[in-house]
């Protein structure tokens, strides 16, 4: 379908984030995603209201490129060749402003929290969430006195504050007194796997261990995310030593990047002698993870702090149940359909939802719920709402 631009279409520069196929944090998906929903979004016949230029290196446009983000209305503009967040910092501060006067653009787009001191132009902010402010613990020193020195200002110059939950959302206004108009929430765009018609599932090989242990009818729990500390899978790998979990034979894939809680996982793997329960995948395609999601009893999200939960969204939307954390923002993403675990701290908690789950099917994740969650993620109408705010804060501008 041909893409069209519209006349008199504004002009936005996007600061780029790290690109990598492999190696991505969870909000450069996001953009990515978000990028490649405008191509679904608009064409010849809507036209897009805006034309945006990004800034990523070679590898970060070879990646765009190959998941369908770049059109018409989307382009690459060549920068920095390093993906680093100090990198990022320096170029925005020093070289943007040069490189990209304000006469040529009207408005730029910062995803990821802070914008330069010396912007140039209006610009819109995204803020996915407030972790430096509520769990401070999990940044070192350098990045938490940076961020919540420049969060604040970020936020009071910019013309429009986006995020990407309700939740988040409200804290925004609790914390900052964002007046209602510069502030709007544009849920993550899900995998467009989701949306594609039959299920190709059947199809892919199960990776090892989880392939044996779905033929011996072993109770299988996946979680999803990059092993940070704040994700607490410590306590879901701990759960699973529980006496009842190990008579019931339940088994716990890991999929996500490794990361600096890896070394406590391994370790608490090799003490617990969880070799044969627990397997930490790493990274797998997109195919493959979605393959292993629906083939589990349930996903198990203990995270302690979420911008917003993903995994968490895509388990309800695939119709795979949910035991998360008891968080708001968690509730939020899994539309109420989940179970929830208070104590999540603690990993006697988990081994009772587990075994709870081990022991008894949980609730299927109800269809209207289902449904409900995979409109309010579309890519096209994320996309569309992400435009619209560019629209709201530029327009006026």
């Amino acid at each position: 379908m041909a893409q069209g631009v519209g006349r008199g279409a504004l002009r936005i520069l996007v600061s780029g984030l790290f690109l990598h196929p492999t190696r991505m944090g969870g909000m450069a998906h996001v953009l990515v995603r978000l990028l490649a929903g405008m191509g679904r979004a608009y064409d010849s016949t809507a036209p897009a209201p805006c034309i945006l230029d990004i800034m990523v290196s070679r590898a970060g446009e070879r990646l765009l490129r190959r998941e369908g983000a770049l059109g018409s209305y989307v382009r690459p503009v060549a920068a920095w060749v390093g993906g680093g967040r100090w990198q990022r910092v320096v170029y925005e501060n020093l070289v943007m402003p040069l490189r990209f006067p304000k006469g040529r653009y009207d408005g730029a787009f910062f995803p990821l929290f802070t914008a330069p001191a010396l912007a140039g132009r209006p610009y819109a902010l995204m803020v996915p969430d407030l972790q430096v402010y509520q769990s401070p613990q999990y940044f070192d020193r350098p990045r938490r006195i940076f961020l919540s020195r420049v969060i604040p200002r970020s936020i009071q110059r910019a013309a429009m504050v986006v995020t990407i939950a309700e939740t988040t959302a409200v804290a925004l206004r609790e914390r900052f007194v964002i007046d209602p108009d510069r502030l709007k929430v544009v849920y993550p765009p899900l995998h467009p796997v989701l949306y594609a018609t039959g299920d190709d599932s059947s199809r892919v090989s199960l990776p090892e261990p989880v392939a044996t242990w779905i033929r011996a009818g072993r109770p299988l729990f996946v979680g999803v995310g990059t092993h940070f500390q704040h994700k607490n899978w410590q306590s879901l790998v701990g759960a699973l030593a529980d006496r009842r979990l190990r008579r019931a034979g339940a088994c716990l894939a890991l999929i996500g990047r490794l990361g600096p809680a890896t070394p406590e996982l391994r370790a608490l793997v090799d003490a617990e002698r969880l070799d044969s329960s627990v397997a930490l995948l790493s990274y797998v395609d997109t195919d493959t993870k979605f393959a292993v999601l629906r083939s589990a009893r349930a996903l198990a999200h203990p995270s302690e702090y979420e911008g917003f939960g993903i995994p968490v969204a895509e388990a309800i939307a695939s119709g795979v149940a949910v035991i998360a954390s008891d968080l708001p923002v968690l509730r939020e993403a899994s539309d109420g359909a989940g179970q929830y675990v208070r104590d999540f701290r603690r990993a006697e908690a988990w081994a009772d939802a587990l075994w709870e789950a081990a022991e008894h099917q949980l609730s299927a994740v109800p269809e209207r719920t289902r449904r409900r969650v995979l409109q309010r993620h579309h890519p096209s109408s994320t996309a569309r709402e992400l435009v619209g705010a560019f629209v709201d804060a530029f327009s006026r501008s």
